[in-house]
């Protein structure tokens, strides 16, 4: 029987919750009971520069990022195992990058750790936000398993922020279903 993709990032969700303990795994289990029972609701989360630029930059050495300018920019083995295991990854679909949406990799060496798709004002007009023409929608991002619970996330955000300032962006928004609490 196959599980719809929402209820699967769901249990990716409550797994990578038991492993940070019992209180974060009751917690999502809380938010996720009420999104699948009761009611689901969308949550957007703005930055603006001078927030991102006041947050002291957390150090992970050897992480570095850069960006995914087509399908094969991806090593074949990295792109089978997007595509073999997309019910616990939730990373995205090769197709967005005909749409013009910005993937970015952080990485140990050859080895992916993180992926994250920005989009620009122009590929954000269906987004139920609007986005200001010097900000970019943060839209789809995660972090390989064996990755998780070591606050890359929040490194990758930063630094990623931190360069399109650099670039002239002055607001970044993403959006998350409420029983993501991570």
């Amino acid at each position: 029987m196959s599980v719809p993709l929402g209820q699967r990032k769901k249990v990716v969700l409550l797994r990578s919750a038991l492993k940070r303990g019992w209180r974060p795994f009751l917690h999502q289990a809380a938010v996720t009971f009420s999104d699948t029972f009761l009611a689901r609701t969308h949550i957007i989360y703005q930055a603006d520069a001078a927030d991102v630029l006041a947050r002291p930059m957390p150090d992970i050495p050897g992480l570095a990022f850069r960006e995914i300018k087509s399908w094969e920019g991806l090593p074949e083995a990295v792109r089978k195992r997007l595509m073999a295991d997309q019910h616990l990854l939730n990373w995205g679909d090769p197709s967005w990058f005909g749409r013009g949406w910005r993937l970015w990799a952080g990485e140990f060496g050859d080895q992916l750790a993180t992926l994250s798709w920005w989009r620009a004002p122009a590929q954000s007009s269906d987004f139920f936000y609007p986005i200001p023409e010097d900000g970019e929608l943060m839209w789809q991002s995660t972090t390989l398993p064996e990755h998780r619970g070591d606050g890359l996330f929040t490194v990758q955000r930063l630094n990623l922020m931190r360069f399109r300032i650099n670039e002239g962006v002055k607001h970044f928004f993403v959006c998350c279903e409420d029983f993501n609490s991570t």
